[in-house]
């Protein structure tokens, strides 16, 4: 099979609906549209089993449909397939009844194919499969539809599965309805959207990443514990972080918190509900392999003098009543307890120490289940969900189980590069997008990813409180708000909750400072517009600001309405005719500050002159703010 250029997606699978394709044509400048596909037959209940050489035999369906009764074909009347989105899966005999191998509601791909002269068609590419012996990225169907007007409506795929190439899969389809209709024109460009759970997060310029778990009463580090602190109390330790009971906030109070994060003005919460130790902020009811409780949380009633208040719960409730959405952060693949490393790798090869516990592979990813499986259910919706390291094959338990929530592969964020505050220094200067991956992602890419940085507030690289440390000044918070925030990136600052389980006060305090100095700086503008205005042709939108005359600014802000996508491609700003600011993306938020006063007078202008847009941009903001104090 012949690729004879790379595409786009102009519609993503969703049943027969959405099922329409636009690919530029190979041989000049006019689209193909492939808009039958929907039309493909299903045999919805049972499918069209296609066979290769090895003994299990496949099961497809459209690609523009889904298997309806995948608890009977893979003979799993409990359900555990049901409801997950595929339209191939393989049967299987042994420990697992199905495996998905692709997902409709992933990243789709697609490409135009010729696999003779005269035949021609779509290939779509179907990502997001089960993972097991296939590493993290998980297994994918391709669809290779071949134009063929002589064989009926009716006809089925092939009745033989391509070959996998490692774990990737080839269904081979000709049907009339893989025909495109062509038309001179060029294909439209493709404007990408954010989904609700991305909006959302992109609402605010704040995000509270709340660090508090057994590494509060020990160091910082990732894991927390470690050999010199696990079976042993170390000289900063507040106990051995081996036993559950170390774990000790005599004055918890998470609604204080909800006060700083309110006064911050961040409008998401995450708790680190179970980081690398292993420990966890609720009584799970996990087990471990031989049966036993996992003893390792608060709650937990095996040992003497364990907290028994459920974090997590508390957590929740105090950011209902103060109106912020809330997440967790729960580490898959590291575990000290459990034996595993941050990469997800056995990390008790050579020793175990007292209180650990060394399962296999299989044995871990039970008891991950089980975990956030009560996360995910027991506490309601979820605003966010923060994994690091890696999401493992829990990726479409988490869009199954919270598909609302952003930071699932649904709808993902992307991390700048950097956790120091500085992404300009540390990783580069320039535009950033809230479409691609990477950490300034990519304005043709077909995916929406907004971008976060997460800083801490210690001066120090720490995340998790430890005694004698300072906060940053304000002074110092500034810069970093701007080379985030400014830079339409969302800021995902550090809470290091104390051993009392407060917020302490010199953190509240610049808490409340930076918010403060936020809502003074960008709250009112001394003028604004979101209107263009009547300009030449070779620059077709123009905004105009008229500053009042002696009003004074040094910042200008702008803002696009992102739920029509991030159409900008090219501006400048200009005071008096004299450019001060260019830059190729807006998107949700960019902030220039201009290094001098200007001045309003009765014939003073600032102009935003867009001169590139793959639509006619919608502003949400135009506007220039006066200088502020301490910036």
């Amino acid at each position: 099979m012949l690729r004879v250029c790379a595409v786009f997606v102009l519609a993503v699978l969703s049943g027969t609906s959405g099922c329409v394709f636009q690919l530029p044509s190979p041989t000049g400048g006019g689209c193909l549209t492939f808009d039958q596909l929907g039309s493909l037959p299903t045999n919805a209940s049972a499918g069209f089993t296609l066979v290769d050489t090895a003994s299990d035999p496949f099961v497809v369906t459209s690609p523009c449909a889904t298997l309806v009764d995948q608890a009977t074909l893979c003979g799993d009347a409990s359900g555990g397939y049901s409801g997950r989105s595929t339209p191939a899966v393989e049967i299987g005999n042994g420990a697992w009844k199905c495996l998905i191998l692709g997902d409709p509601t992933s990243t789709v791909s697609t490409s135009l194919t010729s696999e003779l002269a005269n035949e021609t068609g779509i290939t779509l590419t179907l990502s997001g499969g089960d993972t097991f012996n296939c590493g993290s990225v998980g297994r994918t169907v391709q669809y290779n539809m071949i134009c063929d007007t002589t064989v009926p409506a009716t006809n089925p795929p092939d009745n033989t599965m391509g070959t996998p190439q490692g774990c990737e899969y080839t269904v081979t389809w000709r049907s009339p309805f893989a025909c495109p209709t062509v038309a001179p024109a060029p294909c439209p460009v493709p404007i990408t959207t954010p989904s609700a759970a991305q909006t959302r997060y992109q609402s605010g310029d704040f995000v509270a990443l709340i660090h508090f778990n057994m590494g509060t009463y020990a160091h910082n580090g990732d894991p927390c514990c470690d050999a010199g602190n696990w079976d042993v109390k170390a000289s900063y330790a507040a106990g051995k972080t081996a036993d559950p009971a170390t774990f000790q906030p005599a004055l918890l109070n998470t609604t204080q918190w909800m006060e700083s994060i309110t006064a911050l003005g961040a409008n998401i919460a995450i708790l680190t509900a179970k980081h690398g130790c292993g420990f966890t902020l609720w009584p799970t009811d996990a087990k471990l392999p031989d049966g036993s409780p996992y003893g390792y949380s608060v709650g937990t009633k095996e040992t003497p003098g364990v907290f028994q208040r459920n974090v997590i719960r508390e957590f929740v409730d105090a950011a209902e009543v103060a109106g912020v959405g809330y997440g967790f952060y729960y580490s898959i693949m590291k575990n000290f307890f459990l034996c595993h490393s941050f990469s997800g790798t056995n990390s008790c090869t050579e020793t175990v120490l007292p209180g650990q516990h060394n399962f296999t592979a299989e044995q871990y990813d039970d008891v991950v289940r089980t975990q956030v499986t009560e996360l995910w259910t027991e506490y309601g919706n979820l605003t966010e969900i923060w994994v690091d390291s890696g999401l493992g094959e829990f990726g479409p338990l988490m869009v199954k189980l919270q598909p609302q929530a952003v930071g699932t592969p649904l709808n993902p964020t992307g991390w700048c590069g950097t956790e120091s505050g500085h992404p300009s220094h540390d990783v580069g200067p320039g535009d950033v997008w809230s479409t691609g991956g990477g950490s300034f992602g990519d304005p043709k890419s077909t995916q929406w990813m907004p971008k976060f940085c997460d800083p801490q507030l210690f001066q120090e690289h720490v995340w998790f409180w430890e005694a004698g440390l300072k906060v940053r000044t304000l002074a110092m918070l500034i810069p970093i708000y701007h080379d985030i925030v400014g830079r339409g990136m969302t800021m995902e600052l550090a809470f290091s909750i104390d051993r009392d389980g407060l917020v302490e006060d010199t953190h509240a305090a610049m808490y409340a400072a930076l918010g403060n100095w936020v809502r003074t700086c960008y709250g009112s503008p001394v003028a604004e517009t979101t209107v263009a205005v009547p300009t030449l042709p070779t620059d077709p939108w123009v905004y105009a600001l008229k500053v009042p005359v002696g009003a004074v600014f040094d910042r200008v802000q702008l803002r696009e309405d992102t739920v029509v996508g991030q159409r900008v491609r090219n501006y400048t700003v200009a005071v008096n005719g004299m450019t001060v600011a260019t830059g190729q993306s807006i998107g949700i938020k960019r902030i220039f500050l201009l290094g001098a006063n200007f001045t309003g007078t009765a014939s003073s202008v600032v102009e935003l002159r867009v001169h590139s847009a793959i639509a006619p941009p919608v502003l949400a903001q135009f506007a220039a703010f006066a200088p502020c104090p301490s910036s």
